[in-house]
């Protein structure tokens, strides 16, 4: 199947058709739906006129427009969309909050490496901590894929990977 995406072009919409196993999800059917312009944007950031984009709009129509026009960081295969905010004790950036329903453990993975890099890179963090979000704190806990994904980053020395965490113990 084929996902249907309108894009902003200077005389108006343009309809893109997507091959649907590389958007899985249908966004903007109509232009109305889309009252953000988030071309322009996304053009400025591929052109170098802008690091980023914020939006209001249609995230799932973001996401796709982002990952169609822009690409990806090669290795990563999912975007996740990310939040920064203060804790009682120190500051917190979380990935994938709501870009993603399913996720496999090599994404889970992609998604810690991601915020590793903007821990150190984007916040000037001394050896960042990575937790995965999880129901509970033992090993054993918690569906194969993110047990799996807990491996496979307690066996990368260069990540400083702390476990599972709760949420109601996030510092």
């Amino acid at each position: 199947g084929h996902a249907l995406v309108y894009a902003h072009a200077a005389r108006g919409y343009v309809l893109n058709e997507i091959d649907e196993e590389k958007v899985k999800a249908r966004v903007c059917l109509q232009p109305a739906c889309c009252p953000l312009n988030v071309c322009p944007g996304i053009q400025a950031v591929k052109n170098g006129e802008a690091q980023a984009i914020i939006s209001a709009g249609n995230t799932g129509a973001l996401m796709a427009l982002s990952k169609m026009l822009l690409g990806s960081i090669v290795g990563i295969h999912r975007p996740a969309i990310t939040a920064f905010f203060p804790t009682e004790s120190s500051e917190c950036v979380m990935l994938d909050l709501g870009a993603n329903v399913v996720c496999s453990a090599e994404n889970l993975v992609q998604f810690a490496l991601m915020g590793h890099v903007f821990g150190e890179a984007g916040l000037g963090w001394k050896r960042p901590r990575v937790a995965l979000l999880n129901v509970g704190t033992e090993h054993q806990k918690g569906r194969d894929e993110i047990r799996d994904a807990a491996a496979r980053l307690q066996s990368n020395p260069a990540i400083n990977y702390v476990g599972f965490i709760e949420a109601n113990h996030i510092p």
